[in-house]
């Protein structure tokens, strides 16, 4: 069996036809998702979106890409100008028709962009939330998804982007507990006292922040170590209380004889 030159003008023909405004219109399509790959690559190289940010960002650009480009594309080929636009508002219908049934996801979603990308607060920051004539104060934990978690000593609110970058925000500042504790005897070893002392605060003291605690010797010898100490409370109505069950505790477990001066 031959090919005859007529044949392969044939192919050709059909092939310069159909076959290559659909891989013009796919080789669109590839050249949009890559180089919005690559911007969206370099924001969250900078902290901006998180990795599942970026992945649903570029699917639904490679979703609308391939609802849009493809069939102007095939239209502009074929000059069928109104059959691609028929199809493009069918698509977008059905678009609108999806975004209305998921349209607390999508503006959760959309509002932990934008909120991300302000930098008005960072996670793990002590905040002041007023939304709706009610206030939350503690410690906010940003994470992906519909919600923030503001944390308190005693309960956790979960608030959705949404409202949250409608409300008014306030930075707290921390209220810390600090004080100079004497401690005198013989042959006095620091590094002993520093976690007898760390030991009781973490382990005893409920109503700090374990992580904030600091120990700063100030003067070390045989016989006297006089420490620095500080803390944060979240809660400032606290302090009053922290300080009375620290001298408490230090009375009854610290092996030492001591003076505490609260500052």
């Amino acid at each position: 069996m031959s090919i005859t030159f007529e044949s392969l003008q044939d192919i050709l023909e059909v092939v310069k036809q159909y076959v290559l405004p659909i891989v013009i219109a796919f080789v669109i399509v590839v050249v949009i998702y890559i180089i919005i790959s690559k911007v969206l690559s370099k924001i969250r190289s900078r902290g901006i979106v998180s990795r599942g940010v970026e992945e649903a960002v570029k699917m639904a650009v490679l979703i609308a890409s391939v609802i849009i480009v493809i069939p102007l594309t095939l239209s502009s080929w074929f000059q069928v100008f109104h059959v691609a636009i028929t199809f493009i508002a069918i698509l977008l219908l059905l678009a609108g028709f999806m975004l209305y049934y998921i349209r607390s996801y999508a503006e959760n979603t959309l509002s932990y962009i934008i909120f991300i990308s302000s930098n008005v607060v960072k996670d793990g920051e002590y905040v002041r939330v007023s939304i709706n004539n009610e206030v939350y104060e503690g410690k906010i934990s940003i994470s992906e998804g519909g919600y923030a978690v503001i944390e308190s000593d005693d309960k956790k609110v979960y608030i959705p982007y949404s409202l949250l970058i409608k409300s008014v925000i306030t930075k707290t500042i921390r209220n810390k507990a600090m004080f100079k504790l004497t401690i005198r005897g013989q042959s006095l070893e620091l590094s002993r006292i520093v976690n007898d002392v760390m030991n009781i605060l973490s382990s005893e003291l409920k109503m700090i922040n374990r992580e904030s605690i600091y120990i700063t010797p100030i003067t070390v010898s045989d016989d006297e170590v006089v420490l620095n100490i500080s803390m944060e409370i979240p809660n400032p109505r606290n302090i009053d209380e922290c300080y009375k069950t620290l001298t408490e505790l230090l009375i009854r477990r610290f092996p030492y004889k001591f003076s505490i001066e609260f500052r």
